[in-house]
């Protein structure tokens, strides 16, 4: 299981601008939650220019699809995204779950 690196992350993502939430895990843990997790959650806002910006920081990265068994054929581009809305990644800075919308809340 990998650590994820919630720096390198989150200074990606400021350097772009891009408008994301912290939620999950992390978020507790910034609250006082004793608590681990070794991926980090974010809500991003799903307009195009958004999508760009958070393309364009997590790309060095080379996102992959998260899943249990083989690997699937994806491509980390503003087209995935758009088409998308919730995206479990294996990244090289770690795990990263992306949330255009979250059940019960809605989007960003």
């Amino acid at each position: 299981m990998m650590i994820s690196d919630f720096s390198k992350i989150l200074k990606a993502l400021d350097k772009e601008k891009v408008l994301y939430l912290i939620v999950g895990g992390v978020a507790a843990i910034a609250h006082g939650m004793t608590h681990t997790t070794n991926d980090i959650d974010l809500c991003y806002e799903r307009s195009l220019k958004n999508i760009r910006a958070l393309v364009k920081a997590l790309k060095p990265s080379t996102p992959k699809l998260r899943t249990p068994t083989e690997s699937v054929p994806f491509i980390f581009d503003e087209q995935s995204i758009r088409n998308g809305m919730n995206f479990t990644l294996d990244t090289e800075w770690g795990w990263i779950d992306l949330l255009g919308e979250i059940p019960q809340i809605g989007g960003y």
